[in-house]
């Protein structure tokens, strides 16, 4: 993980693109148009081999910008192309709903909304739950993490357990 100090994130997701991207040439081997897997084959190879890599330490990555994940989206599309066997002109949905799978921002909410729901869970600690922003003109991930919850209106309590 690189930091930056301006939270743009922008080497962070270029050295997260470039073994990706070494890691899609095999996936491109594994759809050759001579010879290839089946679908679910290649499904299971991107969930199992390249996706790892693209959510390694990405909840920070809630509070990059659409510019600097784009490079990150344009692999993921890449990546469903490659599976789907569709061209450049197919929709980036329609590729989506074959695979059953979701845009990557949406995965990245997803990962920064499950990290907060853990560090709010940690016995004895009430840091993150009385954290405030210390940054004066952006938000952290707790607070867009809080942001996204709201939005979301998924509620913070624990549900009482079913079983003893």
């Amino acid at each position: 993980m690189t930091f930056y100090t301006k939270l743009a994130w922008k080497s962070h997701i270029a050295e997260m693109t470039e073994p990706v991207s070494n890691r899609l040439n095999v996936l491109r081997r594994l759809a050759g148009s001579v010879w290839g897997c089946a679908r679910t084959t290649l499904n299971t190879t991107y969930k199992m081999f390249i996706k790892p890599i693209m959510l390694h330490i990405c909840e920070p990555l809630i509070k990059a910008t659409e510019v600097t994940l784009k490079s990150l989206e344009k692999t993921h599309n890449q990546a469903f192309r490659l599976i789907t066997g569709g061209i450049k002109s197919k929709t980036i949905d329609a590729m989506l709903l074959v695979t059953g799978s979701t845009t990557i921002c949406s995965l990245l909410k997803e990962k920064a909304l499950i990290l907060y729901v853990k560090l709010l869970r940690i016995p004895m600690d009430k840091f993150f739950s009385t954290y405030e922003n210390v940054l004066k003109t952006q938000s952290g991930l707790i607070q867009k993490a809080i942001k996204l919850k709201k939005a979301l209106q998924i509620d913070d309590k624990p549900k009482a357990s079913l079983y003893p």
